[in-house]
Formats: structure tokens, sequence, C-alpha cells
């Protein structure tokens, strides 16, 4: 555990932690609550996501605060299948 509370792990060369991550998902509450709260769309369309910046996957990770920044577009551009008045069920192909 380090002060945080969190813990500190190497995964493949590469240091990971935790210590943030209760301050993270509180971070993302206002934009979970926004797209909760929101009317739905009509028609529920799927994910519209924003054409990157950046045309190929970085090197190095872009931090946490780029990642928060990144998920809070991706909650506001969700689909919304959880809004009130959807109904609609999930069907796969057959296995056999």
């Amino acid at each position: 555990m380090n002060a945080q509370g969190g813990s500190s792990v190497e995964l493949d060369g590469e240091r990971t932690e935790t210590g943030e991550l209760a301050a993270s998902l509180q971070a993302l509450l206002p934009a979970l609550d926004a797209a909760n709260s929101a009317p739905a769309p009509p028609g529920y369309p799927a994910f519209r996501g924003r054409v990157s910046e950046v045309s190929a996957l970085p090197d190095e990770g872009a931090g946490l605060t780029t990642v928060l920044d990144e998920l809070r577009v991706a909650i506001d551009h969700g689909c919304h299948i959880n809004s009130a008045g959807f109904s609609g069920f999930i069907t796969t192909g057959g296995t056999t």
C-alpha cells in the first residue's frame, strides 16, 4: 500500500498504481450524473466517438488526467441505452 491507500505494482516493466482510484472515480461522477439525467436521444444512436487528433496509438501513456478527460467525452457521447424509455434485447449468433 502507498500513502494514498492504493497499491503500486510493476506489470510488464511498467509501474501501475491505484492510489488515485477513488478520486478519479469521484471526478467522473458529474459526467455520469449528467448522462443519466439528460433526455434520451431519439432513436438511441450508437456511440458517437470523436476523431482523435492523433492517428496512431502513443508509445507512452498519456497520463491520468488525459484518460479521465477522454472518459468524460465517451460518457457524454455514449449510446444512452440505459435511458428511461429504452426497450430492446441483445441477441447473439448460434455457437453450434
